[in-house]
Parts: structure tokens; sequence; C-alpha cells
């Protein structure tokens, strides 16, 4: 959306354009892991730059937290017990098709 000089906006233009959800937070991510210590540190991180996060320890676990919420992106490690990530992606994509998984 062009300024009204008619130039492009800047990037921090764009960011304030784009809007926060309306608790402040620029996205809501899912992280997925069974080692507490990595999925702690990642939800630190996320949350220290402005991300709503929920996380959990298990693949089955986060289904039902997709089907609860509506994320932005989902985070998982791949190799955990019971369902790994490559599961976990496939059955988090029949729930919500747009999910962006990483």
């Amino acid at each position: 959306m062009p300024s009204e000089q008619g130039q492009q906006p800047t990037m921090s233009q764009s960011a304030i354009n784009c809007g926060a959800g309306s608790n402040g937070s620029i996205g809501k991510i899912l992280v997925v892991d069974d080692e507490p210590e990595l999925r702690t540190a990642l939800v630190e991180a996320l949350v220290a730059q402005g991300y709503e996060t929920l996380s959990c320890s298990s693949g089955h676990k986060a289904l039902e937290k997709l089907r609860g919420h509506n994320c932005d992106l989902l985070l998982t490690d791949l190799m955990m017990p019971e369902m790994d990530g490559i599961a976990l992606l496939e059955e988090a994509l029949r729930i919500d098709p747009h999910l962006i998984c990483i």
C-alpha cells in the first residue's frame, strides 16, 4: 500500500500495517518436542520475539491443540516416540490444510 507521497512503505510500516493479534502477538506457533529443555528454550525465544506460543510434548497432544486453536505455524521435532514429526505433519495438514509446518 503506497504512502501519501506514492512511495512503498518501509519494512516497519508494513509490519505495523499487517497488525498484531488482539493480544499483541505477531502470530501463534505450536511448538512440539519431547525434550522439555529444548521445547522450553524454543518457546522462550519465540515469546521474546512477540509470538504467542502453545507447546506440547507429543504428536497426539499437538493434534488436540490444533483442533482447539487457530495456529499460524507448527514447529515440530522429527524424532519423537509414538508419533514422529512426519506423521504429525500429515495429520496436522488434514486438520488445517493452510497450516505452515516446519
